[in-house]
């Protein structure tokens, strides 16, 4: 007869042990994975607000516009967008050095039509 040996708590152990590192894993892809979202969105709402301005209409509010005011058909204007991102895990602190990371976008675009007077 076979000497059985109990390890019926090995597994629980293993996996007690492994958790933590698996969910830290898990939730910093989670975390970069929204960081590039935050900076994919602030691209795609930086060159709408440029498009706005170079099609005439006036600045949307959060942008900032160089140079200000009083542009002219084929000028080039440059749009500002910034906004932060606060990280979920401590793991982009690792790589930041801080939880919240600002984020900037600047667009260059031509002025296509002049803004109503």
């Amino acid at each position: 007869m076979p000497i059985l040996k109990k390890e019926h708590g090995q597994s629980l152990v293993e996996f007690a042990l492994v958790l933590p590192i698996l969910l830290v894993l898990v939730f910093s892809i989670v975390d970069f994975g929204m960081l590039f979202q935050a900076k994919n969105q602030l691209e795609i709402t930086g060159f709408a607000a440029a498009r706005t301005i170079s099609l005439g209409n006036p600045v949307p509010l959060g942008v900032t516009v160089n140079p200000a005011g009083g542009y002219t058909v084929g000028q080039q204007v440059t749009v500002t967008a910034t906004t932060s991102y606060t990280a979920l895990t401590p793991i982009l602190y690792i790589f930041f050095g801080t939880n919240v990371i600002p984020l900037t976008n600047k667009t260059t675009i031509v002025i296509e039509q002049a803004s109503p007077t």
